[in-house]
């Protein structure tokens, strides 16, 4: 199932596999640090819990007890039920006694303070432990005062957990809560002000207070804007908001050299970045970039610039920042960066890079920044590339973007033959009903694993409608170009997923598919408040091993908003394509990327390569795409190390060339068809 049908399926499995909220804090603790549940912040003398590198020690009046040891329930599920009552409840069986935790483990205590929590262990990684927790009465509960829920760079918006998650010196950041501004205030002038209306940002890592307070664009309720100081160095770092005379929770997050995060064209860290020419002329589908053409990209977090104060305009002698390592990758491809470093404006930086000329032209050719001494990626954008400039193409996509751009409203329909092969590789015990992006728990499986093999026939529609100037986003979130390599980031905190668009569902009406062997007719999941999704379970052998043509026949809606009725034959051709090294990728080693062979499937068609990985609240998928006659791809690693260590998928699709069908009130409609080979509940490690 391609990246296109398969985010949807994950909108209808998450109705039934609703998933915990974020705790309010969330933390990495290396060996020997103490932490105060009370109040959030690792401190150097008093506290609650000291983490040993294997153990938790109780301080103190402190106590505590692993809850999972006791009940055998754990992980963010469990977790998200206990009440402040149900912690309380399990008061009696509290102790001093040291706690030996696991990943997924779940445990409750009381503080030196007397104040009930719980706690989640995310995950244990050699002598750190990352957890979630929430203090009942504590003030990383804070009630009526400043409370903060997150810490993000201002554009890449990736979320803690991720592994290309930080904050660098010198970068833009957001800090997201509850009750951080009376009013809103927006700094109007330079220098930028360390205080808004009685607002401010303390920061201190490792312990220790940084020499400078973040100089702030703005403070609102909900959101505050402002620039972390080069003068911060790396480490455990803990923000906190001043309202006033009060304090919000002190909330943990990582400090790291460079973490870049790309500015993107609709916000929200995907989809189309902003890439300017020489003349700041933005990049985009009508105005493309050219293979050995200097542009720019802008964003935030290349790193510290200690010759500016990160309040005011940088100097006028702008310093390139090359002692901070940075690779930039266009297409795939490895590009020459000239320039690295601020642009006019405190926070905002700009790398300017050459496109590289054995580049794969199309409309969404994958742009990621990999820097730093932990080479971390940034956010992954796109861009526009046509040898001649001009307007871009993908003859793969069956997304028209240039076509509807102007358009108010764009109204679209996709149907879809597929023969899928699945093989997973999860505990039988633990094993569930999976799709492509499922949401499922970390990998517990015993060493030898056992391998279960199924294959279905489906037939797939999805009819929707969005705003027009939401299209080129969705279109850029669902595709790459040829050669090219995209990652998302998944949050796990609602039951649906995240995404930077919004659809309403279109009534097709009755749609039936007839092949060689038989006709069937596809199901509405309109029950399941998918009006627009429609599917079919094809019997045993409906798609036959020498392929054929399949008709797609649509009778039209009747509620509204509808699509007329339509017909368009797709052919599936033989030799049915196979993922050959399938057998032995039984794990995905981040660090080392993806190597992926395949043969048959139909010349001059197209291979997706497409993941995910999921944690407890948070995962990561990635899209690529190669030419079908190439035989093979390997994902890269700055691909698959922005992925989190869990459980997830792994699916090779060969999919058709799109063939365009037309209905009354649609802008356009493809029908595609896709022979899929899927790997699921496959450990990332």
């Amino acid at each position: 199932m391609s990246k296109l049908f398969s985010r949807h399926a994950l909108a209808v499995l998450a109705l039934a596999f609703p998933v915990a909220a974020l705790a309010d804090t969330t933390l990495t603790l290396s060996a020997n640090s103490t932490l105060n549940l009370d109040t959030g912040a690792v401190v150097t003398s008093g506290g609650d819990f000291l983490w040993t590198g294997t153990s938790f020690t109780l301080v103190g009046s402190a106590q505590a007890i692993d809850l999972t040891a006791l009940t055998s329930q754990g992980g963010s599920s469990f977790y998200s039920t206990l009440t402040s009552t149900l912690v309380k409840d399990f008061g009696a069986e509290l102790a001093a006694t040291a706690v030996t935790p696991k990943a997924n483990d779940v445990l409750i205590y009381q503080t030196n303070g007397s104040n009930f929590g719980k706690m989640l262990v995310e995950s244990i990684s050699g002598t750190s432990i990352t957890v979630e927790f929430d203090t009942f009465g504590g003030s990383t509960t804070t009630s009526g005062g400043p409370n903060i829920t997150a810490v993000q760079n201002n554009y890449s918006n990736l979320i803690a957990g991720l592994p290309n998650y930080g904050i660098a010196p010198g970068s833009l950041f957001v800090i997201y809560g509850t009750a951080m501004a009376t009013t809103n205030n927006l700094s109007e002038k330079f220098p930028l002000a360390t205080s808004l209306n009685g607002v401010s940002v303390s920061v201190s890592v490792n312990g220790t207070p940084i020499p400078d307070q973040p100089g702030l664009y703005y403070v609102t309720a909900t959101q505050i804007a402002g620039v972390l100081p080069s003068t911060a160095p790396t480490g455990q770092a803990t923000f906190t908001v001043t309202n006033g005379t009060q304090a919000s929770n002190s909330f943990q997050t990582q400090v790291v050299q460079s973490a870049f995060g790309l500015d993107t064209i609709f916000g929200g860290g995907t989809g189309q970045a902003v890439v300017t020419d020489a003349n700041y002329k933005v990049i985009g589908p009508t105005f493309s970039a050219s293979p050995g053409q200097t542009v720019i990209l802008w964003g935030s977090g290349v790193g510290a610039d200690t010759k500016n104060d990160d309040k005011t305009y940088p100097a006028a002698n702008l310093d390139n920042l090359t002692s901070i390592p940075m690779t930039a990758y266009i297409g795939g491809i490895s590009a020459n960066i000239d320039y690295r470093g601020r642009s006019q404006y405190p926070g905002v930086d700009q790398v300017v890079v050459t496109i590289p000329n054995s580049v794969t032209p199309g409309c969404n050719v994958s742009i990621v920044l990999v820097s730093g001494n932990s080479s971390t990626a940034s956010n992954f954008g796109t861009v526009a590339v046509n040898p001649n400039g001009g307007v871009c193409s993908d003859p793969n996509s069956p997304y028209n973007v240039t076509s509807v751009s102007g358009d108010a409203t764009v109204n679209f329909g996709f149907v879809a033959i597929t023969s899928e092969t699945s093989t997973s590789y999860g505990s039988p015990l633990a094993r569930h009903s999976t799709s492509v992006r499922t949401v499922s728990k970390p990998f517990t499986a015993p060493v030898h694993l056992r391998a279960t093999t199924s294959s279905s026939d489906d037939a797939l529609g999805i009819f929707e409608s969005i705003q027009g100037s939401q299209f080129g986003n969705y279109a850029s979130y669902q595709t790459a170009s040829l050669g090219s390599c995209v990652v998302y980031q998944e949050v796990l905190s609602t039951t649906t997923p995240t995404t930077p668009f919004k659809e309403t569902a279109l009534d097709a009406g009755t749609i039936t598919v007839s092949g060689p062997d038989g006709s069937a007719t596809l199901m509405s999941l309109s029950l399941l408040g998918e009006i627009g999704f429609y599917d079919a379970q094809l019997a045993a052998g409906f798609i036959p091993s020498s392929g054929g043509s399949f008709v797609f026949n649509g009778s039209g809606g009747t509620t509204s908003p509808s699509v007329g009725s339509f017909s368009v034959t797709v052919d599936l051709g033989a030799p049915l394509f196979s993922w050959t090294n399938m057998a032995t990728t039984t794990s995905v080693t981040r660090s080392a990327g993806i190597p992926v062979t395949w043969e048959g499937g139909q010349s001059g068609t197209y291979v997706e390569i497409s993941g995910d990985s999921q944690g407890s609240t948070i995962g990561a998928g990635f899209y690529c795409l190669a030419k079908q006659q190439d035989l093979q791809f390997t994902v890269p690693s700055w691909v698959t190390e922005s992925l989190p260590a869990g459980t997830g998928s792994l699916i090779v699709v060969n999919t058709s060339n799109p063939v365009s069908f037309k209905a009354t009130n649609l802008s356009f409609g493809y029908a595609l068809a896709e022979v899929e080979n899927a790997a699921v509940e496959i450990p990332y490690n």
